[in-house]
C-alpha cells in the first residue's frame, strides 16, 4: 500500500505533524498487519510439521506392517513348497500303486474276463484321462491372463503416480513462487514507507517524534528478519518435503518391479504346467496303447479258450477246473490285497481330512490377515495418494494368498477324485471274480 506524498514546503508545521502522526498511524497498522500475516504463517507452519509428523509415524507403521506380512507371505510360500513336496509324492505313490492294480486287472482280464464292450470302456477311460488335465490347462491360461492384466494395471497406475507427482512438484514451486513475491511485495512496501517517514522525520524539530520513528524502524527491521527466517524455514521445509516425495517415487517403482517380477515368475510356472500337462498327456497316450494291446491279447485269448473248451475232454476238465479253483485262491488273494489298498486308501482319506483342518486354519489365518488389511486401510484414508499404493499391493498380496488357497483345494478334490477311481476299480475287480465264479459254476453244472 503505498504512502500518500505531503509536500512539506506548502504546508505550516502542524500539518506537517498531523501528517507524520498519521504516516505513523498507518505504519503501525501495517506493522500490526505484518505481524499477524507472521503469526498465521507461523501457525501455518506448525500444522504442517505437525501433519508431517503424523504422516511420517504412518508411514513408518504401514512400512512395518508390510514387511511383518512379507515374513508371513514367505512363511505361507515355504509350506506351500512342503505341501507340494508331500502331494507328489503322495500322488506318486498313489500313481504306482493305481499301476501295480492295473497290471493285476490286465492279468485278470487275460485270464478270465470275456471280450467285452471294450470300445466304450476306453472312450470313458479316455475321457477320465484327459478332462481335468484340459480343465486345468484352460484355468492356468485364465491365471495368465489375470496376470498379464494385473501387470498392465501396475504401470498404468505407475505412470498415473509419475504424473500427479510432477503436477505436484510444479504447484509446489508455484506456491513458493507466489509466497516469495508476496513477502518482496510486502517488504518494499515496508521499506518504502521507513524511508519516506525518514525522509520526514529529518524536517521535524520533534526528538521524540524520531525517536519513535526509530524505534518503529528496528520493530520494523526484526520483523523483516524474521519473515526472511520463516522464509528460508519453509524453503527448506519445501525441499525436504521434495527429497521425501521422490524416495517415495523410487520405493514405488522397486514396488512396481517387484510385481513385474513376480508376473514374470507366474508365466514361468504357467509354461512349466503346460509342459507337465504335455507329458501326462504323453503317458495317457502309453497306458492307452497298452490298453489297446491287452485287449487284443484279451481277444486272441478268448478265441482260444473257446477253442479249446470244444476241444478238451471231461479228464482235461477236470484238470481245468482244479487250475481254475487255484486261480480263484490267487484272486482271492487279490481281493486280500485290494482291501488291504482299500484301508490304506482310508488312511490316505485321514492325511486328507488332516491337511483339511490345516487348510482351514490357514484360511482362518488369512481372514484375519484380511481384517488387518481393513483396519490398515481405514487408518490410512488420512493420508497421501502413495501410502494407497502400498495398501493396494497389500491387499494383492493376499489375493495371491487366497489363490493358493484355492490352488490347495483343487489339488485336495483331484485326490478325492483318483481316490474314488481307485476305489471303482476295486469294485470292478469283484464284479470279475463273481463273473469268474458263475463260469466255474457253469462249468460244474455242464461236466
Amino acid at each position: 500500500m503505498a504512502a500518500p506524498t505531503v509536500e512539506t514546503t506548502s504546508l505550516p508545521p502542524p500539518s506537517r505533524y498531523d501528517d507524520l502522526l498519521r504516516q505513523i498511524v498507518q505504519l503501525s497498522a501495517d506493522l500490526q498487519k505484518t505481524a499477524a500475516l507472521s503469526q498465521a504463517l507461523q501457525r501455518e507452519r506448525d500444522g504442517l510439521q505437525l501433519n508431517n509428523s503424523k504422516l511420517r509415524d504412518e508411514a513408518k507403521r504401514l512400512n512395518e506392517r508390510c514387511d511383518k506380512l512379507q515374513l508371513v507371505l514367505m512363511q505361507e510360500t515355504e509350506q506351500k513348497i512342503e505341501s507340494d513336496k508331500r502331494h507328489e509324492d503322495l500322488i506318486a505313490k498313489w500313481k504306482r500303486q493305481l499301476e501295480a492294480k492295473a497290471r493285476a486287472f490286465e492279468s485278470l482280464q487275460k485270464k478270465f474276463a470275456p471280450p467285452r464292450d471294450l470300445g466304450q470302456l476306453r472312450f470313458t477311460i479316455q475321457e477320465e484321462l484327459e478332462g481335468p488335465h484340459q480343465q486345468r490347462v484352460e484355468s492356468l491360461q485364465d491365471e495368465v491372463e489375470k496376470y498379464r492384466q494385473i501387470a498392465f494395471n501396475l504401470r498404468r497406475e505407475c505412470e498415473v503416480v509419475k504424473t500427479e507427482f510432477e503436477q505436484f512438484s510444479a504447484d509446489q514451486s508455484t506456491e513458493l513462487e507466489s509466497v516469495h513475491a508476496t513477502y518482496e511485495m510486502t517488504l518494499d512496501d515496508l521499506k518504502r514507507r521507513l524511508q519516506d517517514a525518514e525522509e520526514r522525520a529529518q524536517d521535524a524539530n520533534n526528538a521524540e517524534l524520531v525517536r519513535q520513528l526509530e524505534h518503529q524502524k528496528q520493530a520494523a527491521a526484526v520483523e523483516i528478519k524474521m519473515l526472511h527466517d520463516d522464509l528460508r524455514d519453509a524453503r527448506d521445509e519445501l525441499m525436504r518435503e521434495h527429497e521425501r516425495a521422490q524416495q517415495q517415487k523410487s520405493e514405488s517403482a522397486l514396488r512396481l518391479a517387484d510385481e513385474l517380477m513376480k508376473n514374470a515368475t507366474m508365466e514361468l510356472d504357467g509354461k512349466a504346467l503346460h509342459r507337465q500337462t504335455a507329458k501326462l498327456r504323453d503317458e495317457c497316450e502309453a497306458y492307452r496303447s497298452k490298453w489297446d494291446a491287452a485287449q487284443s491279447a484279451l481277444h486272441e485269448l478268448s478265441c482260444e479258450c473257446e477253442s479249446l473248451r470244444e476241444q478238451v475232454k471231461q479228464k482235461d476238465m477236470m484238470d481245468r477246473v482244479n487250475e481254475l479253483t487255484l486261480k480263484l485262491q490267487a484272486a482271492e488273494a487279490l481281493v486280500q490285497k485290494a482291501s488291504a489298498d482299500s484301508t490304506r486308501a482310508k488312511e490316505t482319506e485321514a492325511t486328507t481330512a488332516e491337511f483339511t483342518a490345516l487348510l482351514k486354519a490357514r484360511e482362518d489365518e488369512v481372514a484375519r490377515k484380511e481384517d488387518e488389511l481393513r483396519q490398515a486401510q481405514n487408518d490410512a484414508e488420512e493420508s497421501i495418494h502413495k501410502l494407497e499404493v502400498e495398501r493396494e499391493s497389500l491387499s494383492k498380496a493376499l489375493q495371491a494368498l487366497e489363490t493358493e488357497k484355492e490352488h490347495y483345494v483343487g489339488k485336495q478334490s483331484s485326490s478325492q477324485e483318483l481316490l474314488a477311481r481307485m476305489k471303482s476299480e476295486c469294485v470292478m475287480l469283484r464284479t470279475k471274480l463273481k463273473e469268474v465264479e458263475s463260469d466255474y459254476r457253469a462249468l460244474q453244472t455242464k461236466h
